[in-house]
């Protein structure tokens, strides 16, 4: 009897334990569920803003197209002058020549148009009365210098009565290049090329930068000038520089400036550059009718992207006043800790840092250097999403803009075999976000001010 009790206790006690083993398993089960569900919906929110936030940066860049707005600025000006020959120099320049050939209609009498790869426009291409050059972006080559040699022989071949229409936009530093005759011994395009590659490699602000170009330029600081026989000239500028300062918009074509000031701390090979080109004469008092215009800046598109961001129904919206212009990996560090020490809201900076790259740098640019240090600086706060953008839709030597961040790209990126370390070492973010499922390509925008950054701090 005794044995029957024990053993129908000890069924009990098991069929207890089964019981309660299930229970642990469908709870373990649910929760598993559970935390799966938030998980998802936690998830394509992140996706649902992301897409938000590029359709606003890619909308306000619509809405500012350099065709539109140069055509709007063209043609209120020209309203009684006929034969006007057109200059268009820079990455903006295809997107701005078409909007001052529709504007100018039968006064348009020609045009030279220096511009890099990609930034070509079909409907450019029809024009037989437009010379085309394409030349070295972001470091000069042979036909910058060609692009220089052409751009004097346009100018010198114009009338004195002729009304000439400058059309000038970022990335004409390094687009159109000319040593004067008077330069001994000559500067050759190797020259050129390894100067230019020890200055984006130097970790040097873009001032500085722009600084010993204009010392041991024929054009730039104004030396243009000396080259131009015609007595009206307008300038329409997209401004690619913090302060739209014309004299380093393209380093200055056409803004005479006193370049003479001694540039300290520079290697000994490139202060042999610029004591050869002191005696390239710099334009006295200008006796030219030069008028300018900024027609579009960052400052401007920041607006139009706090605008896009309202009518998408983001609240507490801020156009941030400071141009973040730093090293690129400590300003990524910086904004990271802010960001994380913030509220909800929708904030947008202007942009332009610099960094040192290795000897052979990998894929990206400063734009996607910038997000892999963040996303490092924001991992696991999945609350923060960051878009970091070249405006001209080219990020270093990517086809890339440059990249969408969230919290959990780190996260991604290590999943899908990538290290966040050793891609920023070896200057290769741009492997970790295409791993990671992060990288923003929009293609060539016909603008260039410069890079955005938009964060979204949300609950």
């Amino acid at each position: 009897m005794n044995n029957e009790i024990f053993a129908v206790s000890k069924t009990y006690r098991q069929i207890v334990l089964d019981i309660q083993i299930i229970g642990v398993a469908l709870i373990t089960v649910i929760l598993c569920e559970v935390s799966s569900l938030f998980y998802n919906i936690m998830i394509n929110k992140i996706k649902t803003h992301k897409k938000n936030i590029k359709n606003i940066f890619q909308q306000a860049l619509d809405l500012n197209s350099s065709s539109r707005i140069v055509h709007d600025c063209v043609v209120n000006i020209y309203a009684d002058q006929n034969d006007i020959p057109v200059i268009a120099i820079g990455k903006a320049a295809p997107a701005m020549l078409e909007g001052a050939i529709t504007a100018l209609g039968n006064k348009f009498s020609g045009a030279l148009l220096i511009t890099k790869d990609n930034c070509g426009s079909e409907q450019l291409s029809s024009y037989t009365n437009i010379q085309t050059i394409i030349a070295g972006h972001p470091i000069p080559d042979k036909q910058s210098l060609q692009a220089g040699e052409t751009l004097i022989q346009f100018l010198q071949k114009l009338k004195k009565t002729s009304s000439v229409l400058f059309l000038i936009s970022g990335g004409s530093s390094s687009l159109v290049e000319y040593f004067s005759d008077d330069v001994t011994p000559k500067i050759s395009s190797m020259d050129l090329f390894k100067l230019n590659k020890w200055l984006l490699a130097s970790d040097q602000s873009i001032v500085k930068v722009n600084q010993i170009r204009k010392r041991i330029s024929g054009i730039k600081a104004g030396k243009l000038i000396n080259y131009i026989n015609s007595e009206n000239i307008i300038a329409l500028y997209i401004s690619d520089v913090p302060d739209d300062g014309l004299n380093n918009i393209g380093s200055g074509l056409l803004v005479r400036e006193d370049v003479t000031k001694k540039i300290k701390n520079l290697p000994d090979w490139v202060n042999l550059f610029i004591n050869n080109a002191e005696c390239i004469p710099v334009p006295g008092d200008n006796p030219k009718n030069i008028t300018s215009h900024i027609v579009f800046s960052n400052t401007v598109l920041r607006k139009s992207i706090i605008d896009v961001a309202n009518e998408y129904g983001y609240s507490e919206t801020n156009n941030m006043d400071e141009f973040i212009s730093g090293n690129t990996i400590d300003e990524a560090q910086r904004i990271g800790k802010w960001l994380k020490n913030q509220k909800k809201g929708f904030y947008v900076w202007g942009a332009e840092t610099h960094m040192s790259l290795p000897e052979n740098p990998g894929a990206g640019g400063r734009n996607q250097s910038f997000a892999l240090a963040l996303a490092k600086e924001i991992q696991n706060c999945s609350g923060i999403i960051v878009l970091l953008a070249g405006t001209d839709g080219n990020d270093g030597n990517t086809r890339d803009a440059g990249a969408i961040i969230d919290g959990l790209t780190i996260q991604r990126g290590e999943l899908n075999g990538a290290s966040a370390e050793a891609c920023l070492i070896e200057a290769n973010a741009g492997v970790f976000l295409s791993a990671s499922g992060d990288t923003l390509t929009l293609g060539s925008t016909g603008t260039n001010v410069m890079d955005i950054i938009i964060a979204l701090i949300r609950d």
